[in-house]
């Protein structure tokens, strides 16, 4: 069988080595912004038959992540080594849950947000809770949380942090956008 022929067939080359060359079925992809990406439950990548990988905006996730959020476990996911992967798992998780049914410390609470911080078996978590102060197209205002070192010891503080300001006397805003 000739490539073409294998393409049209739905086919493609993967490898190739001298006269031979490995066939697999062209697996269907899901992209969003041009990243491979599928959050409901269903791989990114996927074959004839459910098999596949798991994407979240172009991070490749594991099967548990990916697939079904009850089965997510902080106690594992916390102690990923691999920081992009752990940060998919606790957005896939929920903040929320996660700082409800893990205990997390609340810091502080300033009218810049409120700081958490949350104490795993690898490492401690600090998080900075903060709502746009831009509403939405239905007047809500979206609550987003902001990852910052765990040494910031007050919301100002750790909003300053995530505009580069290394002194929090310095962050001083006048108009929230």
């Amino acid at each position: 069988m000739q490539l073409a022929e294998a393409a049209a067939a739905g086919l493609f080359a993967i490898w190739h080595c001298g006269n031979h060359c490995l066939l697999v079925a062209r697996p269907k992809v899901r992209l969003e912004n041009g990243q491979l990406h599928c959050w409901d439950g269903r791989p990114a990548v996927e074959w004839e038959g459910g098999k596949g990988f798991h994407y979240w905006r172009g991070v490749h996730v594991r099967d548990a992540v990916g697939e079904n959020t009850d089965a997510l476990n902080p106690r594992r996911f916390l102690t990923w080594r691999n920081a992009e992967v752990r940060r998919v798992a606790i957005e896939r998780y929920g903040f929320d849950r996660l700082i409800r049914e893990r205990r997390a410390r609340l810091v502080s609470k300033d009218r810049f947000g409120k700081l958490w911080h949350l104490k795993s078996e690898a490492e401690q978590f600090a998080f900075v809770e903060v709502v746009d102060a831009t509403p939405t197209e239905d007047g809500t205002h979206k609550t987003y949380y902001l990852r910052v070192p765990p040494k910031v010891r007050s919301a100002r503080a750790a909003v300053a942090w995530t505009f580069g300001f290394g002194r929090v006397r310095d962050y001083r805003p006048v108009v929230e956008t």
